[in-house]
């Protein structure tokens, strides 16, 4: 049933790739928050685009900080098959990010925009514990999921697809917040979001050294 999950959504991407990419070409909403993540970046920093997507946003860091050193990561080839055009010059795999072997304390950031929240919740910790274990100490992570409560597929009416459905967990605040805690990640940052329809919330938390 897990699986059927991702399976699920994983499908889903391969018939909205292309309209994913007509409707989310629009940065003017993650730019300063990605503006923003950068700035907790040392120099020749080591970045993880975790659910990356179409490479829009590992497009935007290496625009923003042509010295990091980034790779792309997403389950889906489909989005991978643009990536490749939209951030040709750019690292990518594809995998999926509750099997995928992290190396430990590899990474000076990682990100994590809109792909936490297709993961279900029974399996976000160990999710969590692979990727912040691959985390250098006091690395930084940022993560954005859609404010609700509970979990559910959703049918995508705004891709003109009722038929399609992706899973998505859903989070308030506090629930975020406590789950980094969990891990002894210290809270640098957090904002509430809307964007069109949907109302959006993000955390930066920096790995605990100690």
């Amino acid at each position: 049933m897990k699986q059927d999950r991702i399976s699920q959504t994983v499908t889903a991407y391969k018939y909205l790739a292309d309209q994913y990419v007509e409707q989310n070409s629009d940065r003017t909403h993650i730019l300063p928050e990605i503006d923003k993540f950068a700035q907790y970046l040392p120099q020749k920093a080591k970045l993880l685009d975790l659910g990356c997507g179409v490479g829009f946003d590992s497009r935007d860091f290496n625009q923003l900080r042509p010295d990091l050193d980034i790779l792309g990561i997403d389950i889906s080839k489909d989005m991978l098959d643009h990536f490749k055009k939209i951030a040709p010059n750019i690292k990518h795999l594809q995998a999926n990010m509750i099997t995928y072997m992290y190396p430990k304390s590899s990474f000076d950031g990682i990100w994590m925009n809109a792909s936490l929240l297709h993961i279900p919740k029974e399996q976000v910790y160990l999710v969590l514990t692979k990727v912040i274990s691959s985390l250098k100490p006091n690395g930084i992570l940022y993560i954005k999921v859609k404010e609700g409560t509970g979990e559910s597929f959703v049918p995508e009416a705004n891709y003109g697809h009722k038929e399609i459905n992706r899973f998505f967990a859903f989070y308030t605040m506090r629930e975020l917040k406590k789950l980094l805690l969990s891990y002894r990640m210290v809270v640098m940052e957090w904002n509430s979001k809307n964007v069109k329809t949907t109302k959006w919330i993000s955390v930066i938390a920096i790995k605990n050294s100690k």
